[in-house]
């Protein structure tokens, strides 16, 4: 039999099953309720289930199955009758196999991926609340009838058989929405993922200390590979998953590809194949491979840079030859975020690409927070600060590898909090040390507590910020906070390895807001309003700043009449190139 008759035939199977079990579960119903006793499912089957309802009735909409299965649905939300959810479990059992009459690949797969998450929250919950007596054989009966279709469908992987059999206690049983992460680093994307309700089925990182620092907080399964040494199958087999299962795949590649500029020119189709291929490509294999609901990629904001967005271009033209190749319908959209703008204390621009397998559009959320929160006419709340982020940590730390040494690290003190060397310039309020703009931004940078981090550095040289407020380092945990990850998370490595990891990170709350608008917007899954889980909390007005002291003695031969810097391309760098070039004529 042909595979695709074979994939037909088991769906179809899986169609009937599902309406079956959906009688079972009215019987059920019927006969509890036959001896007078109420039946209540917990809350968060009922929303699971009505999760998977949706994802159904949007691909039913797309085929054309008919207004059955939206009615139903609409009374499985308005009523919370078990005798309803058994209804709805038969009318979307026969709608798929009415479906099927009339095949579209790409809507087939998102009904039977809402049928799925039906049927996995029935089981994994098992209606096992303490008015029900788990022993009864009516009870056994539905599980049995449930696992069933777990067993005719291929699609479905052991391990989610495994769970269900399992059986939760009541109040839990949830299958969360599953993560592919590639180029994961030390998990910041993945961190905000989790705090939004998603699970890291596989993590794809190179590097070593990264990957052990994973483990060390997590019990992800882990990959310590090159992206190009891993294929697909190889991947999606450590998640646990199959083509079209997952639900996001996430990553960051290195920047580096972007300035090639020939990928996607050709449409050469084999660049998608080619194991030896850059990181973009490798991430575009995955995507393609792997047809997931949803995708994030993050990047540099040097990506989207106007004039300059060559790299942003041949991205999009890569994810339209996915389209072409895997008969997908992934629809980008792009923005460059500010991290502080939705609560992250710190300044950090990043780009991120999102799109969605069915072609559905993604609004990204409006910033939460604001410099000048309070001049609009509905103001926003006020950028995070160093201090709400690290007012509840000693600010004295006597740990020798948070000592600025180095030939500038005595001059810090000299510089107020929230500046950097140009205060030591002919426009800034010190001593003239230094000519204005003759050294990089991080040059001496230190934090302020009124006011948002600079952005953390991965590989600072001996005098790169941002540096406390008390003329130091930043520790582990002090990084941590800023990058806006979960409190608890344990290093076991140097500083610098610390600081590289961090440095490279996305802010988990940034990942976190965007989790949980493509969780409402791309996956169909309600979310009820909360307090964001990585937000950090408020503490009131900073302190004031720290007291400046005096330029050390050390320094002040160095005070003079520095001249500025005459503009790009045009600064120290040059002059020493010119010399070179004429000690080499």
């Amino acid at each position: 039999m042909a595979p695709e008759r074979v994939e037909h035939h088991a769906t179809s199977r899986f169609a009937a099953d599902a309406g079956q079990g959906g009688q079972v579960l009215l019987d059920l119903v019927v006969l509890e309720r036959a001896k007078a006793r109420e039946v209540e499912l917990p809350l968060t089957l009922l929303n699971r289930f009505q999760d998977g309802l949706d994802l159904a009735r949007l691909g039913g909409r797309k085929a054309g199955v008919g207004e059955e299965l939206l009615e139903f649905v609409r009374r499985s939300i308005s009523h919370d009758s078990p005798v309803w959810h058994g209804l709805a479990y038969r009318c979307v059992g026969s709608s798929i196999l009415d479906l099927l009459r009339h095949p579209r690949k790409h809507e087939e797969d998102q009904v039977i991926e809402g049928i799925r998450r039906v049927v996995v929250a029935r089981a994994a919950v098992g209606l096992a609340e303490d008015r029900l007596d788990p022993a009864q054989p009516s009870l056994i009966r539905l599980d049995r009838s449930i696992l069933a279709c777990f067993h005719r469908l291929p699609s479905v992987p052991r391990r989610i058989i495994m769970r269900a059999q399992d059986r939760p206690h009541p109040g839990g049983g949830e299958v969360k929405p599953t993560v592919i992460s590639l180029f994961s680093g030390v998990g910041g994307l993945d961190l905000g993922f989790e705090a939004a309700g998603f699970r890291t089925a596989v993590a794809l990182e190179i590097d070593r200390t990264c990957c052990q620092t994973i483990r060390l907080n997590r019990d992800w399964s882990v990959i310590e590979s090159d992206v190009h040494s891993v294929s697909s199958k190889d991947l999606l087999k450590a998640a646990g998953l199959r083509p079209g299962q997952a639900d996001i795949l996430i990553g960051g590649p290195p920047c580096q590809p972007f300035s090639k500029s020939g990928y996607w020119a050709t449409g050469d189709s084999r660049r998608l194949d080619d194991p030896r291929a850059d990181t973009l490509t490798a991430y575009l294999r995955v995507l393609k491979d792997a047809r997931p609901q949803a995708f994030l990629l993050e990047n540099v904001r040097g990506l989207a840079y106007s004039g300059k967005d060559e790299g942003l271009r041949h991205l999009l033209s890569g994810i339209s030859q996915v389209n072409r190749e895997a008969r997908t319908n992934y629809r980008v959209e792009w923005k460059t975020l500010n991290a502080a703008d939705f609560g992250v204390p710190q300044l950090r621009e990043r780009v991120f690409l999102i799109g969605s397998r069915d072609g559905a559009p993604f609004r990204f959320p409006e910033p939460t927070h604001s410099a000048d929160a309070g001049e609009e006419l509905f103001p926003l709340e006020p950028h995070r600060t160093t201090w709400d982020a690290l007012g509840d940590l000693p600010e004295d730390d006597d740990d020798p590898a948070l000592i600025v040494g180095g030939k500038w690290g005595d001059l810090l003190p000299s510089i107020p909090e929230g500046e950097n060397y140009l205060f030591h310039t002919n426009r800034g309020g010190g001593r003239q040390l230094f000519g204005w703009r003759r050294r990089f931004w991080s040059f001496l940078l230190k934090i302020a507590k009124a006011r948002p981090s600079w952005t953390i550095q991965a590989q600072p040289g001996p005098a790169t910020g941002p540096f406390h407020w008390r003329s130091r380092r930043l520790s582990a945990r002090e990084l941590c906070r800023l990058q806006s990850m979960p409190d608890g998370i344990k290093f076991d490595c140097a500083r610098s390895e610390v600081q590289r990891m961090l440095g490279n990170a996305v802010p988990s709350l940034l990942a976190e807001v965007l989790a949980r608008k493509i969780k409402t917007q791309l996956l169909g899954i309600r979310s009820y309003r909360q307090q964001l889980k990585l937000l950090p909390p408020t503490r009131g007005p900073a302190p004031p700043p720290e007291r400046v002291r005096a330029v050390p003695r050390k320094y002040l031969s160095m005070i003079g009449d520095h001249s500025d810097h005459p503009g790009t391309g045009m600064g120290f760098g040059r002059e020493r190139r010119s010399q070179r070039a004429e000690l080499g004529s």
